[in-house]
């Protein structure tokens, strides 16, 4: 047997104990799986976290968007049934129907209405900004505005109600309330449209 000097068996030790770089990959390449499985699931994670939470943004924003609507349906379904019952007073005044009492009460109860949903339309219009829908929220304050221009010519004419301003009145009430309904309309629609701008506008 060829006997193996101390630096042959140094040398053969030395090679054995050396790791190439495939030894390397084969060890570390589990860990490095591992770590990868880990930051994957992390993305993922995070991902649907964001996901969530942006579903959650939407649907409190859209529930603050339906209560804006809420509120303008009732200013506006007030101020409707104001200038109806107003109207129909005055027709009466002209044609000397006197007023009975649960006529009378009826038109008290519509004047009561809109000045108890005044403020709805104050919110409908802060939530819409709130919301980022200012150039909605400016439609609805036309709309409020054109409505309280329509309640000061009731008012004036409740104070000094000669036939012939009564006269005047109903020749332009049909028309001022037509244009009352037009911008109500517009703002309904531009308030069912914010939805889509809502759900759009949050990543």
């Amino acid at each position: 047997m060829t006997e193996l000097t101390y630096e042959q068996l140094k040398e053969i030790v030395s090679i054995a104990s050396e790791k190439g770089l495939f030894d390397i990959v084969t060890v570390a390449a589990p860990s490095v799986v591992a770590l990868f499985a880990v930051w994957v699931s992390y993305l993922t994670v995070k991902r649907h976290s964001v996901h969530v939470t942006n579903e959650k943004v939407i649907e409190k924003d859209v529930e603050k968007l339906y209560e804006a609507a809420d509120c303008f349906f009732e200013y506006s379904d007030a101020v409707g049934l104001f200038f109806s019952m107003q109207e129909k007073r005055f027709r009466r005044v002209i044609a000397l129907d006197p007023d009975d009492e649960g006529f009378a009460h009826k038109v008290n109860e519509a004047t009561g209405a809109v000045y108890s949903n005044f403020s709805k339309i104050h919110k409908t219009s802060f939530l819409l900004k709130a919301l980022g829908q200012k150039e909605v929220a400016d439609l609805v304050d036309a709309y409020r505005s054109q409505s309280i221009i329509l309640r000061k010519s009731v008012y004036e004419l409740s104070q000094a109600p000669s036939e012939e301003a009564i006269k005047s009145f109903l020749v332009n009430i049909a028309a001022e309330r037509s244009n009352l309904e037009a911008m109500k309309n517009e703002c309904l629609e531009e308030i069912a449209a914010c939805k889509g701008r809502i759900k759009g506008s949050v990543g």
